[in-house]
Protein backbone atom coordinates (compact mmCIF):
# COMPACT_ATOMS: atom_id res chain seq x y z
CA UNK A 1 0.00 0.00 0.00
CA UNK A 2 1.43 3.05 -1.20
CA UNK A 3 -0.90 6.05 -1.91
CA UNK A 4 -4.67 5.97 -1.78
CA UNK A 5 -7.15 8.21 -3.25
CA UNK A 6 -7.22 10.89 -0.96
CA UNK A 7 -3.42 11.70 -1.70
CA UNK A 8 -1.96 9.90 1.40
CA UNK A 9 1.83 9.04 0.98
CA UNK A 10 1.36 5.56 3.32
CA UNK A 11 5.79 5.56 3.35
CA UNK A 12 5.57 8.53 5.38
CA UNK A 13 3.48 6.78 8.44
CA UNK A 14 5.95 5.75 11.21
CA UNK A 15 4.95 3.00 13.91
CA UNK A 16 4.10 4.26 17.10
CA UNK A 17 6.93 2.16 19.07
CA UNK A 18 8.70 -0.60 18.28
CA UNK A 19 6.98 -3.42 20.38
CA UNK A 20 3.42 -2.16 20.48
CA UNK A 21 0.70 -3.29 17.88
CA UNK A 22 0.01 -2.40 14.40
CA UNK A 23 -0.79 1.52 14.46
CA UNK A 24 1.07 3.85 12.26
CA UNK A 25 0.65 7.92 12.42
CA UNK A 26 1.77 10.58 9.88
CA UNK A 27 2.06 13.14 12.54
CA UNK A 28 3.65 14.40 15.56
CA UNK A 29 2.17 13.52 18.72
CA UNK A 30 3.61 16.06 20.60
CA UNK A 31 2.45 18.82 18.16
CA UNK A 32 -1.09 17.17 17.71
CA UNK A 33 -1.86 17.04 21.25
CA UNK A 34 0.01 19.68 22.14
CA UNK A 35 2.26 17.67 24.97
CA UNK A 36 5.86 18.66 26.79
CA UNK A 37 7.30 15.42 26.23
CA UNK A 38 8.05 12.49 23.96
CA UNK A 39 4.98 10.44 24.07
CA UNK A 40 4.09 7.17 23.00
CA UNK A 41 0.60 7.36 24.09
CA UNK A 42 -2.52 9.55 23.02
CA UNK A 43 -6.27 9.68 24.26
CA UNK A 44 -7.93 6.25 23.30
CA UNK A 45 -4.53 4.76 22.34
CA UNK A 46 -5.18 1.88 25.37
CA UNK A 47 -8.54 1.02 24.19
CA UNK A 48 -6.90 0.92 20.14
CA UNK A 49 -4.22 -1.45 22.01
CA UNK A 50 -7.02 -3.58 23.18
CA UNK A 51 -8.92 -3.57 20.01
CA UNK A 52 -5.36 -4.85 18.09
CA UNK A 53 -4.94 -7.52 20.56
CA UNK A 54 -8.67 -8.99 19.21
CA UNK A 55 -7.56 -8.28 15.50
CA UNK A 56 -4.11 -8.44 15.10
CA UNK A 57 -4.20 -8.81 11.45
CA UNK A 58 -5.70 -5.16 11.12
CA UNK A 59 -3.12 -2.26 10.75
CA UNK A 60 -4.47 1.37 11.72
CA UNK A 61 -2.91 4.30 9.92
CA UNK A 62 -3.93 7.40 11.72
CA UNK A 63 -3.87 10.57 10.03
CA UNK A 64 -4.62 14.68 11.03
CA UNK A 65 -4.70 15.37 6.98
CA UNK A 66 -8.64 16.87 6.37
CA UNK A 67 -8.31 15.00 2.92
CA UNK A 68 -9.18 12.00 5.13
CA UNK A 69 -12.65 12.97 6.40
CA UNK A 70 -13.33 9.77 8.93
CA UNK A 71 -12.12 6.23 8.01
CA UNK A 72 -11.04 4.38 5.09
CA UNK A 73 -11.30 0.66 4.86
CA UNK A 74 -8.38 -1.23 2.67
CA UNK A 75 -9.43 -4.74 3.33
CA UNK A 76 -6.78 -5.22 7.30
CA UNK A 77 -4.89 -1.74 6.28
CA UNK A 78 -7.08 0.98 7.86
CA UNK A 79 -6.78 4.82 7.11
CA UNK A 80 -8.48 6.65 10.13
CA UNK A 81 -8.57 10.72 10.94
CA UNK A 82 -7.44 11.25 14.36
CA UNK A 83 -9.40 14.06 14.68
CA UNK A 84 -12.96 12.14 14.28
CA UNK A 85 -11.47 9.14 15.56
CA UNK A 86 -11.07 10.94 18.70
CA UNK A 87 -14.21 13.39 19.02
CA UNK A 88 -16.14 9.83 18.58
CA UNK A 89 -14.69 7.94 21.01
CA UNK A 90 -14.72 11.27 23.26
CA UNK A 91 -18.86 11.32 22.94
CA UNK A 92 -19.47 7.61 23.06
CA UNK A 93 -18.13 7.83 26.44
CA UNK A 94 -16.60 4.56 29.15
CA UNK A 95 -13.04 4.39 30.27
CA UNK A 96 -10.31 5.55 28.25
CA UNK A 97 -8.81 2.12 27.65
CA UNK A 98 -12.56 0.08 27.17
CA UNK A 99 -12.31 -1.31 23.35
CA UNK A 100 -15.69 -0.68 23.22
CA UNK A 101 -15.95 2.60 21.73
CA UNK A 102 -12.96 1.95 18.89
CA UNK A 103 -15.74 -1.02 18.13
CA UNK A 104 -18.30 1.39 17.69
CA UNK A 105 -16.28 3.74 15.62
CA UNK A 106 -15.59 1.08 12.99
CA UNK A 107 -18.51 -0.38 13.60
CA UNK A 108 -20.25 2.70 11.85
CA UNK A 109 -18.23 1.79 8.59
CA UNK A 110 -17.77 -1.76 8.40
CA UNK A 111 -20.41 -4.74 9.36
CA UNK A 112 -18.77 -6.40 12.21
CA UNK A 113 -19.61 -9.69 10.85
CA UNK A 114 -16.36 -9.45 9.65
CA UNK A 115 -14.90 -8.95 12.24
CA UNK A 116 -12.95 -12.01 14.03
CA UNK A 117 -15.35 -11.67 17.74
CA UNK A 118 -17.75 -14.07 19.11
CA UNK A 119 -21.59 -13.82 18.48
CA UNK A 120 -21.90 -13.16 22.17
CA UNK A 121 -19.28 -9.80 22.35
CA UNK A 122 -21.07 -8.74 18.93
CA UNK A 123 -24.45 -8.38 21.08
CA UNK A 124 -22.42 -7.01 24.13
CA UNK A 125 -21.25 -4.29 22.07
CA UNK A 126 -24.44 -3.68 20.22
CA UNK A 127 -26.48 -3.43 23.27
CA UNK A 128 -23.80 -1.32 24.72
CA UNK A 129 -23.95 1.57 21.80
CA UNK A 130 -27.61 1.37 21.12
CA UNK A 131 -29.86 3.14 22.83
CA UNK A 132 -33.44 2.38 23.51
CA UNK A 133 -34.88 5.20 21.09
CA UNK A 134 -32.73 3.70 18.52
CA UNK A 135 -34.43 0.49 19.21
CA UNK A 136 -38.07 1.87 18.21
CA UNK A 137 -36.80 3.52 14.94
CA UNK A 138 -35.47 0.17 13.94
CA UNK A 139 -38.38 -1.94 14.52
CA UNK A 140 -40.20 -1.22 10.94
CA UNK A 141 -37.26 -2.38 9.39
CA UNK A 142 -37.70 -6.45 11.04
CA UNK A 143 -39.21 -9.05 9.14
CA UNK A 144 -42.76 -10.22 9.58
CA UNK A 145 -42.14 -12.88 12.04
CA UNK A 146 -39.86 -10.69 14.27
CA UNK A 147 -41.66 -8.29 14.61
CA UNK A 148 -44.67 -9.87 15.20
CA UNK A 149 -42.38 -11.53 18.37
CA UNK A 150 -41.50 -7.85 19.46
CA UNK A 151 -45.07 -6.44 19.44
CA UNK A 152 -46.41 -9.17 21.25
CA UNK A 153 -43.80 -8.64 24.02
CA UNK A 154 -44.26 -4.72 24.02
CA UNK A 155 -48.19 -5.50 24.43
CA UNK A 156 -47.61 -7.63 27.33
CA UNK A 157 -46.10 -4.68 29.23
CA UNK A 158 -48.29 -2.87 31.83
CA UNK A 159 -47.48 0.18 34.00
CA UNK A 160 -47.61 -1.52 37.24
CA UNK A 161 -45.61 -4.89 35.45
CA UNK A 162 -42.57 -6.68 36.65
CA UNK A 163 -40.55 -6.63 34.03
CA UNK A 164 -38.92 -9.71 35.72
CA UNK A 165 -42.37 -11.72 34.64
CA UNK A 166 -41.94 -10.95 31.18
CA UNK A 167 -41.03 -13.50 28.24
CA UNK A 168 -38.06 -12.29 27.34
CA UNK A 169 -36.95 -11.29 23.61
CA UNK A 170 -35.55 -13.83 21.27
CA UNK A 171 -32.02 -13.29 20.80
CA UNK A 172 -32.09 -13.38 17.14
CA UNK A 173 -34.03 -10.68 17.23
CA UNK A 174 -33.04 -8.75 19.63
CA UNK A 175 -29.65 -9.14 17.68
CA UNK A 176 -31.31 -8.87 14.37
CA UNK A 177 -32.88 -5.22 15.78
CA UNK A 178 -29.84 -4.00 16.71
CA UNK A 179 -27.58 -4.93 13.59
CA UNK A 180 -30.37 -3.22 11.01
CA UNK A 181 -29.64 0.09 13.04
CA UNK A 182 -25.78 -0.64 12.44
CA UNK A 183 -25.88 -1.49 8.56
CA UNK A 184 -29.13 0.11 7.28
CA UNK A 185 -28.47 3.16 6.19
CA UNK A 186 -32.48 4.14 5.54
CA UNK A 187 -32.79 3.15 9.29
CA UNK A 188 -29.93 5.77 10.28
CA UNK A 189 -31.79 8.33 8.14
CA UNK A 190 -35.16 7.69 10.16
CA UNK A 191 -33.50 7.89 13.10
CA UNK A 192 -31.87 11.15 12.78
CA UNK A 193 -34.78 11.99 11.09
CA UNK A 194 -37.45 11.38 13.82
CA UNK A 195 -34.16 12.67 16.35
CA UNK A 196 -35.68 16.91 16.75
CA UNK A 197 -39.09 14.71 17.71
CA UNK A 198 -37.53 12.67 19.93
CA UNK A 199 -35.84 15.61 21.73
CA UNK A 200 -39.11 17.63 21.70
CA UNK A 201 -41.12 14.53 23.33
CA UNK A 202 -38.35 14.04 26.04
CA UNK A 203 -38.07 17.98 27.00
CA UNK A 204 -41.47 18.32 27.24
CA UNK A 205 -42.01 15.65 30.12
CA UNK A 206 -38.52 16.76 31.65
CA UNK A 207 -40.17 20.38 31.74
CA UNK A 208 -43.10 19.29 33.50
CA UNK A 209 -41.25 17.32 35.78
CA UNK A 210 -39.61 20.33 37.40
CA UNK A 211 -42.22 22.53 37.18
CA UNK A 212 -44.59 20.29 39.35
CA UNK A 213 -41.38 19.79 42.06
CA UNK A 214 -40.42 23.26 42.73
CA UNK A 215 -41.41 22.46 46.47
CA UNK A 216 -38.60 19.98 46.64
CA UNK A 217 -34.89 20.11 47.88
CA UNK A 218 -31.94 19.62 46.33
CA UNK A 219 -31.53 16.01 47.28
CA UNK A 220 -34.38 15.42 45.62
CA UNK A 221 -33.50 16.58 42.40
CA UNK A 222 -30.20 14.50 42.72
CA UNK A 223 -31.40 11.27 43.72
CA UNK A 224 -33.72 11.83 40.33
CA UNK A 225 -30.86 12.49 38.09
CA UNK A 226 -29.61 9.11 40.06
CA UNK A 227 -32.35 6.66 39.62
CA UNK A 228 -31.40 3.41 39.06
CA UNK A 229 -27.66 3.68 38.64
CA UNK A 230 -27.96 6.78 36.64
CA UNK A 231 -29.60 4.84 33.82
CA UNK A 232 -31.41 7.93 32.95
CA UNK A 233 -28.67 10.57 33.53
CA UNK A 234 -27.98 11.75 30.18
CA UNK A 235 -31.40 12.43 29.34
CA UNK A 236 -32.63 13.84 32.61
CA UNK A 237 -29.53 16.18 32.93
CA UNK A 238 -31.29 17.77 29.38
CA UNK A 239 -32.92 19.76 31.62
CA UNK A 240 -29.71 22.01 31.69
CA UNK A 241 -29.36 22.28 28.27
CA UNK A 242 -28.90 20.24 25.25
CA UNK A 243 -24.79 21.73 24.56
CA UNK A 244 -24.24 19.64 27.65
CA UNK A 245 -23.40 16.08 26.80
CA UNK A 246 -21.81 13.41 28.33
CA UNK A 247 -22.73 14.30 32.13
CA UNK A 248 -21.17 12.31 35.43
CA UNK A 249 -21.85 12.79 39.07
CA UNK A 250 -20.63 12.43 41.94
CA UNK A 251 -16.58 13.26 41.80
CA UNK A 252 -14.76 13.00 45.08
CA UNK A 253 -12.91 15.91 46.05
CA UNK A 254 -10.56 15.00 49.16
CA UNK A 255 -12.22 11.62 49.69
CA UNK A 256 -15.42 13.77 50.83
CA UNK A 257 -17.37 16.28 48.89
CA UNK A 258 -18.45 15.38 45.75
CA UNK A 259 -18.99 17.90 42.57
CA UNK A 260 -23.16 17.57 41.62
CA UNK A 261 -22.50 17.93 37.59
CA UNK A 262 -19.18 17.58 35.11
CA UNK A 263 -20.59 17.80 31.50
CA UNK A 264 -19.14 18.21 28.33
CA UNK A 265 -19.97 21.18 26.21
CA UNK A 266 -19.69 21.68 22.51
CA UNK A 267 -17.32 18.63 22.30
CA UNK A 268 -14.21 21.67 23.29
CA UNK A 269 -15.01 22.38 27.20
CA UNK A 270 -15.96 20.69 30.29
CA UNK A 271 -18.66 22.35 32.47
CA UNK A 272 -19.20 22.09 36.65
CA UNK A 273 -22.87 22.47 37.84
CA UNK A 274 -23.78 22.86 41.87
CA UNK A 275 -27.58 21.87 42.31
CA UNK A 276 -29.15 23.59 45.46
CA UNK A 277 -32.68 23.43 46.44
CA UNK A 278 -35.39 25.19 44.34
CA UNK A 279 -36.49 26.52 47.81
CA UNK A 280 -33.70 27.94 48.88
CA UNK A 281 -32.91 31.54 49.11
CA UNK A 282 -30.44 33.75 46.96
CA UNK A 283 -30.65 36.81 49.28
CA UNK A 284 -31.00 37.47 52.94
CA UNK A 285 -32.83 40.17 52.61
CA UNK A 286 -32.79 42.68 55.80
CA UNK A 287 -35.10 45.79 56.58
CA UNK A 288 -34.43 48.47 59.06
CA UNK A 289 -36.61 51.86 59.52
CA UNK A 290 -34.75 54.67 59.08
CA UNK A 291 -35.59 57.67 61.41
CA UNK A 292 -37.15 60.10 58.99
CA UNK A 293 -40.18 57.17 59.21
CA UNK A 294 -38.74 55.35 56.19
CA UNK A 295 -37.16 51.42 55.62
CA UNK A 296 -33.44 50.76 54.31
CA UNK A 297 -33.34 47.35 52.63
CA UNK A 298 -29.83 45.43 52.04
CA UNK A 299 -29.22 42.57 50.54
CA UNK A 300 -26.88 39.42 51.50
CA UNK A 301 -26.32 36.56 50.29
CA UNK A 302 -27.65 33.51 51.74
CA UNK A 303 -25.72 30.84 53.46
CA UNK A 304 -26.46 28.43 50.67
CA UNK A 305 -25.48 30.86 48.04
CA UNK A 306 -22.58 32.10 50.16
CA UNK A 307 -21.27 28.38 50.49
CA UNK A 308 -21.99 27.11 46.94
CA UNK A 309 -19.67 29.69 45.17
CA UNK A 310 -16.40 28.83 47.54
CA UNK A 311 -17.58 25.13 46.86
CA UNK A 312 -17.75 24.81 43.03
CA UNK A 313 -14.90 27.08 42.48
CA UNK A 314 -12.56 24.56 44.65
CA UNK A 315 -13.96 21.72 42.87
CA UNK A 316 -12.98 23.88 39.58
CA UNK A 317 -9.31 23.85 40.82
CA UNK A 318 -9.05 20.49 41.78
CA UNK A 319 -10.33 19.33 38.46
CA UNK A 320 -7.72 21.56 36.90
CA UNK A 321 -5.02 20.06 39.48
CA UNK A 322 -6.21 16.56 38.48
CA UNK A 323 -3.10 13.73 37.72
CA UNK A 324 -3.73 11.62 34.30
CA UNK A 325 -4.93 8.68 36.30
CA UNK A 326 -7.35 10.69 38.47
CA UNK A 327 -8.38 11.58 35.69
CA UNK A 328 -9.69 8.11 34.04
CA UNK A 329 -10.47 7.08 37.94
CA UNK A 330 -13.96 9.35 37.50
CA UNK A 331 -14.74 8.21 33.86
CA UNK A 332 -13.15 11.01 31.52
CA UNK A 333 -10.97 10.07 28.33
CA UNK A 334 -9.08 13.51 28.66
CA UNK A 335 -8.86 17.32 30.16
CA UNK A 336 -10.58 19.73 28.96
CA UNK A 337 -11.04 24.06 29.68
CA UNK A 338 -13.40 24.54 32.65
CA UNK A 339 -15.66 26.92 30.52
CA UNK A 340 -18.77 27.44 33.21
CA UNK A 341 -19.06 27.14 36.86
CA UNK A 342 -23.08 27.23 37.12
CA UNK A 343 -24.79 27.05 40.52
CA UNK A 344 -28.71 26.45 40.27
CA UNK A 345 -30.68 27.99 42.63
CA UNK A 346 -34.05 29.34 44.15
CA UNK A 347 -36.31 30.96 42.41
CA UNK A 348 -36.74 34.54 40.38
CA UNK A 349 -38.86 37.01 42.75
CA UNK A 350 -40.76 39.93 41.07
CA UNK A 351 -39.77 42.57 43.07
CA UNK A 352 -38.28 45.25 40.85
CA UNK A 353 -35.42 46.10 43.43
CA UNK A 354 -34.84 42.07 43.90
CA UNK A 355 -34.15 41.51 40.16
CA UNK A 356 -32.04 44.73 40.00
CA UNK A 357 -29.52 42.91 42.83
CA UNK A 358 -29.60 39.75 41.24
CA UNK A 359 -28.73 41.47 37.77
CA UNK A 360 -26.10 42.57 39.27
CA UNK A 361 -24.66 39.79 41.24
CA UNK A 362 -24.66 37.73 38.03
CA UNK A 363 -22.56 40.66 36.13
CA UNK A 364 -19.77 40.73 38.97
CA UNK A 365 -19.62 36.69 39.78
CA UNK A 366 -17.00 34.33 38.00
CA UNK A 367 -19.53 31.47 38.40
CA UNK A 368 -22.75 31.57 36.31
CA UNK A 369 -25.88 31.53 38.78
CA UNK A 370 -29.16 30.61 37.05
CA UNK A 371 -32.59 29.46 39.11
CA UNK A 372 -34.98 26.97 38.22
CA UNK A 373 -37.21 29.73 36.54
CA UNK A 374 -34.10 30.18 34.39
CA UNK A 375 -34.05 26.54 33.97
CA UNK A 376 -37.52 26.03 32.71
CA UNK A 377 -37.63 29.26 30.43
CA UNK A 378 -34.62 27.77 28.49
CA UNK A 379 -36.36 24.62 28.31
CA UNK A 380 -39.69 26.23 26.73
CA UNK A 381 -37.21 28.12 24.44
CA UNK A 382 -35.63 24.79 23.57
CA UNK A 383 -38.90 23.35 22.71
CA UNK A 384 -40.06 25.95 20.73
CA UNK A 385 -37.49 25.82 18.11
CA UNK A 386 -37.23 22.08 17.84
CA UNK A 387 -41.46 22.49 17.39
CA UNK A 388 -40.46 25.36 14.40
CA UNK A 389 -38.09 22.62 12.81
CA UNK A 390 -40.83 19.91 12.83
CA UNK A 391 -42.61 22.49 10.61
Amino acid sequence: MEKDNSGIQFENFKKLDIDTHNIFLDFDLREQFGYKNKQTRFPFSEALKGFLKKHPKIKIYLTNKGTVKDFIQYKYNWLVNIESFSRFCNDIGYYRSDSRRIEAFFGKHISIANLSVSEEDKKKFLKSNVTEKDLLFSIKNLNTESKKTLLKAMLSIKDDDDSSTLEPLNQDDFFEIFSKFLKDKKTQNNFLNKLPEVQLNILEDLLEFVRSNLDKNETFFQNWIDEEKGKYRKTRCMIFGLEYVNPLREGEIMGRKRFDILATQNRENHILIELKSPTADIFEIKEKNNPNGGKSTTYNLSKDLARAIPQILSYKKWYQEMTYEKIEEIGLSEKKSVSDCIIIIGKNQHNEVWKRNFQDLKENLKVKILTYDDLIQKMENTIKNLKENLK
